[in-house]
Order: C-alpha cells, then structure tokens, then sequence
C-alpha cells in the first residue's frame, strides 16, 4: 500500500514503470518475430513498428493541438528541435531492432541499452543543463558499467 501511495505522489515513477513494461514487451515481442529471418520479414517488422509509431505520435500531437492550442509553426526552433527528436527516437528504434536481432539473448542487449542511456543522460545533463551531482550518483553511474560489464563478460 505505501508503495502504491508513493508512486500515486510521484507521477514520474508510475509512467517510467509504464515505461519499463510497454518497452520491455515489444523488445520480447520483436525477437519472437524476429526468430523467423527471412530478411522480408524483418523489414516488414521494422515498417510496421515505424508505422505504429507515427500513427500514435501523430494522433497525440493531434489531440495536444486541439486541447491546448499548441502551435509548433510559431516557434520554429521546437518544430525544428522536435523533428531532430523524432529522427534521434527512428535512429534508436532501427538500431534497438539490430541489436534484439543479432543478439542471442535479449537480456544482453537491453543490459547494455538502458544503464548506457541512463548514463548518457547523466553526462548530458550535468554538461548541457549544469545539474549538480554528488557521490551517490558517482557511485550508482559506477555500479551501472560494473553491471554492464558482469552481465557481458562471458
């Protein structure tokens, strides 16, 4: 229950496990379709992921612009900024795709992805946005690679 009420008051922790689930099942689901390798396939699979994937942005900037009178053609440093995030987001699902695919265990792949983006966003946050850190975040960035590397070391 006091779980329950502390993510009820930290709304961030409620959509990052969201997060966690909604990911973690299509990349479980992506290498289940990817166990067929006929190479059509894989670019069907890759297709229709892209495809989803505008659909459901598209109907949510849809819905923002109408509900919150959000002009993006205003300002064209967030259109610009925006289309930049979208590419970056295609980027990252094509190469998640190529790693779930020559990867044997999946387990590896997001072992690596999600701990380096976690310290990717660290690095860039302290140098482009100027946040403080202190040891505590020096020590979980240093347990993050030793898991990476515990969990790649053969």
């Amino acid at each position: 229950f006091f779980l329950f009420s502390y993510i009820y008051m930290k709304h961030w922790i409620f959509y990052a496990l969201l997060t966690i689930f909604f990911y973690g099942s299509q990349v479980i689901i992506r290498k289940y379709l990817f166990l067929d390798t006929s190479s059509s396939r894989d670019v069907t699979i890759l297709f229709t992921s892209f495809l989803g994937l505008f659909l459901i942005t598209a109907s949510y900037v849809l819905y923002v612009k109408n509900n919150k009178k959000c002009d993006l053609k205003s300002n064209k440093k967030y259109l610009y900024l925006s289309i930049l995030a979208a590419f970056f987001a295609a980027m990252g699902i094509l190469t998640n795709n190529l790693s779930i695919f020559y990867v044997d265990n999946i387990s590896k792949s997001a072992s690596l992805v999600h701990p380096g983006q976690i310290i990717f966003v660290f690095l860039a946050s302290i140098l482009y946005f100027n946040k403080d850190f202190n040891i505590r975040h020096l020590f979980g960035i240093l347990f993050s690679c030793i898991g990476i590397y515990l969990i790649l070391d053969k």
